[in-house]
């Protein structure tokens, strides 16, 4: 702007008067430093515009680098934290440990106690304490010596005694972890409602008594169990393979998904009443008690070669995939009224010696009692099985299909006296469709349909 007025022409000489020259200088003069003073402001307002950047940069980098700083003494805090945390965990979990160790039974159920409350207060360690109390009953135990019953030698040998004293003593200790287990698996000592308890249903938010230390893994194969009850567990497998279970077994209303006990043995009753299971592994399992497994749910049970020296009963038991009890043995009544076998079932080679009851079961699939020994009395009434072709079931001798072939399921109803003939004639055999449909249909020659 400055530059217009500076530029102006200069009048000739001669055209104005020295009045009016001088005023013209004036005038010019003023305007000269009009112009340097506004371009002495502008440049004083972009200095002071720097100023203000170059503050707020050393402001920016001030409060970032403080920033870091921060977060590098907090991560060190935390981590220290973390350290003195882990040291003091690690303090205690091996002072634990060595009580649980220990010769005198006090200061092993001390450390019991101990390792109870650590896994109380420190939730990713529940599963390794655990392990370690499940480790520890898995230990050799003299079941006979702790028996009270075995106690006539003490006048003679006073070293049985003392050796019946210690085992008695080992055999609270052992009950006391069991309680422990019991206390923070069970969702009946959390306050949990009544009635079967789905897979993956949440906790129910009653008051708690103990703190439920949540779907963890068992590992007791090959330990000696007294009196165990897990009834109401919830537990994500578990695993008792060689293990013997004196006194009363529970695992009634308990909810797993995989529990295996083969090679396992249940001394007196165990009960398995309305357990919701997804796989149950009972392989070569010897049942000298009571076997209570009525109205439990079950995906997939094996329990080949399982045998029950009492009486089994699977009475309303339901079975969603499949029921394998080949070459089971039972010397008692085998109890499976109402039972449901859904996808499948096979008693391929099983041995009834007592009683075996079947009424008004239900099957899915193919009826597989091929080469089954029946000693006492079987009963099939009502039950009901689909109509498949040719040789897909084997029914015992003595038992066929209703002749009403207008149902897609048949009930099974005895053969008639006169077409029995001598009892010893009658062999497990196949179910044969009238020959009025043969060749409309594939025949199979699988045993199982699962």
């Amino acid at each position: 702007m400055w530059k217009s007025y500076l530029s102006l022409p200069v009048p000739q000489a001669g055209t104005l008067t020295p009045a009016q020259e001088a005023d013209f200088s004036v005038r010019r003069v003023q305007l000269q430093l009009d112009a340097i003073r506004n371009a002495l402001g502008v440049a004083a307002g972009l200095g002071a515009v720097v100023a203000l950047l170059l503050a707020l940069r050393r402001q920016y980098v001030k409060e970032r680098v403080d920033g870091e700083d921060l977060q590098v003494k907090s991560r060190s805090a935390d981590i220290a934290e973390t350290d003195a945390t882990e040291k003091r965990l690690t303090e205690l979990y091996v002072k634990a440990a060595e009580q649980l160790g220990s010769e005198k039974a006090p200061i092993r159920m001390a450390g019991i106690y101990a390792l109870e409350r650590l896994a109380d207060g420190y939730p990713q360690q529940r599963q390794t304490i655990v392990d370690l109390l499940c480790s520890y009953l898995r230990m050799p135990f003299e079941a006979d010596t702790a028996d009270p019953g075995n106690s006539w030698l003490e006048s003679e040998m006073p070293e049985h005694r003392e050796r019946r004293e210690a085992a008695s003593r080992e055999r609270e200790v052992r009950l006391t972890v069991q309680s422990v287990l019991r206390r923070h698996l069970c969702a009946k000592e959390l306050g949990q409602s009544d009635g079967a308890i789905g897979l993956g249903k949440p906790i129910s938010d009653a008051p708690m008594v103990y703190k439920w230390w949540g779907s963890l893994t068992l590992n007791l194969a090959g330990a000696y169990l007294i009196n165990l009850d897990l009834s109401g567990s919830r537990v994500g497998a578990a695993v008792f393979d060689g293990t013997v279970f004196s006194g009363r077994t529970s695992f009634a209303e308990s909810v797993c998904e995989h529990l295996s006990f083969v090679d396992s043995t249940f001394v007196d009753e165990v009960d398995f009443s309305f357990a919701m299971l997804e796989v149950a592994n009972f392989a070569n399992t010897n049942f000298v008690g009571p076997a209570v497994l009525s109205d439990m749910q079950c995906h997939f049970l094996d329990a080949a070669g399982a045998v029950f020296h009492s009486a089994g009963s699977f009475d309303r038991a339901s079975f969603l995939i499949g029921a394998d009890f080949g070459r089971a043995v039972f010397f008692d009544e085998a109890l499976f009224r109402q039972a449901q076998f859904v996808d499948g079932m096979n008693f391929e080679g099983c041995r009834f010696s007592g009683d075996a009851y079947f009424t008004s079961c239900s099957f899915g699939q193919a009826v597989r009692f091929r080469q089954v020994t029946i000693m006492g009395h079987l009963a099939l009434d009502g039950s009901l099985a689909p109509r498949l072709p040719l040789d897909r079931h084997w029914l015992p001798g003595g038992w066929e299909l209703d002749n009403d072939n207008t149902d897609a399921v048949g009930v099974l109803v005895p053969v008639s006296v006169a077409a029995l003939g001598e009892p010893e004639d009658f062999p497990a055999r196949p179910y044969t469709v009238p020959a009025s449909e043969v060749g409309c249909c594939v025949p199979s020659s699988r045993y199982m349909d699962y």
